[in-house]
This record gives structure tokens, C-alpha cells and sequence, in this order.
């Protein structure tokens, strides 16, 4: 897992966007985070601007109570076969 200034980036080889997508909700809810909203921007861009695009999702995270404040609100990107916490 790489560290930016933004937050942390690690990529999912060998499966399919599905799979990563289940893969990282499954391990957000082990963690103790549960998602609010779930934004499939694909989709979004297809029936709003008739754009395709690669598989793209963004996953708003609640926090765990034991999270300080600056981590209440952890926004989570999956591009492709590429999730990055933000």
C-alpha cells in the first residue's frame, strides 16, 4: 500500500471489479466501517452525458467510534481495478 499526501493507494490484481468492489466492502465491515452511499459514477456519466466509462465507484464510509475526528469521514474511490482511500 503506497501513502500520498491524500491518503492511501493499493491495487487489486487478478480480479474482476466486482470482486474488488465485494473484497473492499467486506473488508471496510471487518474494520468496523459501514457505507453510507455508494455513487456509481459509470453509470452517472452514462445516463446523465451518454459517456462511457471504465467501472468507477465511490463509497462514502461512516465512522468507527473509535476513530478520531479528522477520520469520521473517509471517502473511498474504486476505479477500475484500483480502490484508493482517500
Amino acid at each position: 500500500m503506497k501513502s500520498n499526501r491524500y491518503g492511501f493507494t493499493t491495487t487489486l490484481t487478478g480480479l474482476s471489479f466486482d470482486d474488488a468492489l465485494a473484497r473492499t466492502t467486506a473488508a471496510l465491515k471487518t474494520e468496523g466501517f459501514g457505507v453510507l452511499s455508494d455513487t456509481d459514477v459509470q453509470r452517472a456519466m452514462k445516463e446523465k452525458l451518454g459517456v462511457d466509462m471504465p467501472p468507477y465507484r465511490i463509497l462514502g464510509v461512516d465512522c468507527r467510534p473509535t476513530r478520531t475526528t479528522a477520520d469520521r469521514h473517509p471517502m473511498l474511490a474504486l476505479c477500475g481495478t484500483k480502490p484508493t482511500l482517500r
